[in-house]
């Protein structure tokens, strides 16, 4: 397994199906917005209050991430508020 994505800190990226699903909609511009804020983890990400994950913002858009050391799992990838809500619904 040659090209696994990885960040920058060299953990290996893994991704929900949602968040899959919510990048492919996306324009390529948008995209890459995503990849290179992904990538870049954990430059900008803040940790959630009241749960064991991270966000990071990009533009209008929020990437909530679980750090489980060695392998960084992309949870949820949605519009500002909607990522709020799947949180409080455990809808991720």
């Amino acid at each position: 397994m040659q090209n696994e994505p990885r960040t920058k800190a060299g953990q290996k990226l893994d991704f929900s199906k949602q968040a899959l699903k919510f990048i492919k909609k996306q324009n390529k511009a948008t995209q890459a917005r995503f990849r290179e804020a992904i990538e870049g983890y954990p430059k900008g990400a803040e940790k959630l209050e009241g749960y064991n994950l991270y966000k990071v913002r990009v533009g209008d858009f929020r990437i909530i991430f679980d750090d489980m050391g060695t392998i960084l799992m992309v949870e949820i990838i949605d519009n500002r508020g909607e990522v709020y809500r799947r949180l409080k619904r455990g809808n991720y």
